[in-house]
């Protein structure tokens, strides 16, 4: 039987925020600060909390608590005119302007997307001792996944992979660690960087093994060309893929990310950020936390235009040349800009600062706000 769509009077205009990311969070701030008269805004997210992801390692290895790595969705939903739906979304309609959801099916005006992105089953679907490391929100119970136990095994050598194992061996300091990765660690980085994790892992007594490609997973072994691993919990990071959500008339790419223009738009009336966008400017452009920081400003902005119709339109290009920090988990961690590096606690606490100010939410200036304190 086919869902009857809810509608919330003809006398509003709806917009759909469709999952509950930091762009939505940053939205969600500004409008409810506002007299919203004749908009009805309807959240959509499956999630109470939305996880900051760069702070993950910090909450692993207990430097931050879960309320500062996260955000309570229902405490930006405090506005009457703003509705917050818990529900999994399964289907968007670009031609009907539906989002249709497990349990019923919403019409919008406007939508914007905040869906993220999730892991690669390489290994098929998640057990008591296989875990994939997005979508993000599983590490809430992924946190204390190394006590009691004797090895963790984490498939994938990028910065994800290496701050966790770092973390986690913080957290369980008699824990057996092992990276796995068919190439080397930390690939996108600069060489520099490279040594300087290396030695930090050899000196925490973290097992890296290089060249290895990890072919099937069956119950506690991971099996490889030449040999075999045994684990107790293994987690996997090797790579994104779009969420499992069919966007019927949208033009999306072969792991069904939605591609979008550089002003963020998939339609005239339909938006998206992060890293379940294809930029059709920016093909290549990495999924990395660096470049959705940038991104949502523009997002803000543009979504304000197109419900409000005021200012300009601003289009977005990525940065070519973009800090990374590491979290290394010793009070430490690794900087890298360019073709420099370095591992001390300055690095350190330039990446605590830049992360505790992005979740004070100040991306969005209040010069911009003033523009629709009439509104």
């Amino acid at each position: 039987m086919s869902l009857g769509i809810y509608k919330w009077g003809d006398f509003m205009k709806t917009l759909v925020l469709a999952g509950c990311g930091h762009g939505h969070i940053q939205i969600l701030s500004k409008l409810q600060e506002m007299d919203l008269n004749d908009l009805k805004v309807v959240v959509i997210t499956n999630y109470d909390r939305q996880f900051y992801s760069g702070m993950l390692p910090g909450y692993i290895n207990g430097s931050f608590s879960l309320e500062e790595v996260s955000f309570k969705v229902e405490d930006y939903c405090k506005n009457p005119n703003i509705e917050l739906i818990f529900d999994e979304i399964v289907e968007i309609d670009k031609n009907e302007n539906v989002v249709i959801t497990r349990n019923e099916s919403y019409s919008f005006d406007y939508l914007c997307m905040n869906l993220g992105s999730k892991s690669i089953e390489s290994f098929g679907p998640e057990t008591e001792s296989l875990h994939y490391v997005k979508p993000i929100y599983g590490f809430k119970e992924l946190k204390d996944i190394g006590g009691g136990q004797d090895s963790l095994l984490i498939i994938g050598g990028g910065a994800a992979g290496v701050e966790l194992a770092l973390a986690y061996g913080h957290k369980y300091p008699g824990l057996n660690i092992t990276i796995a990765d068919k190439h080397d660690i930390l690939l996108k980085f600069n060489d520099r960087t490279r040594k300087l994790a290396k030695k930090v892992l050899e000196f925490r007594n973290i097992n890296v093994m290089y060249g290895v490609d990890i072919d099937h997973i069956d119950g506690n072994t991971a099996y490889y060309d030449g040999g075999e691993i045994h684990f107790d919990q293994a987690l996997v990071s090797t790579g994104v893929t779009g969420v499992d959500i069919n966007y019927k008339g949208f033009e999306v790419d072969e792991r069904n990310f939605l591609k979008v223009n550089n002003n963020l738009f998939a339609a005239d009336n339909i938006l998206a950020i992060g890293d379940m966008v294809h930029i059709r400017e920016f093909p290549h452009m990495p999924k990395a936390g660096v470049f959705a920081i940038r991104m949502t400003p523009i997002l803000v902005n543009n979504v304000f235009h197109v419900i409000f119709g005021d200012g300009e339109l601003e289009s977005y290009v990525p940065q070519e040349r973009y800090l990374q920090i590491i979290n290394t988990s010793d009070d430490k961690a690794i900087l890298s800009w360019g073709p420099f590096a370095m591992h001390n606690k300055l690095a350190l606490k330039i990446k605590n600062k830049i992360d505790m100010n992005y979740m004070k939410g100040n991306l969005v200036t209040d010069s911009f706000m003033k523009r629709f304190e009439k509104k």
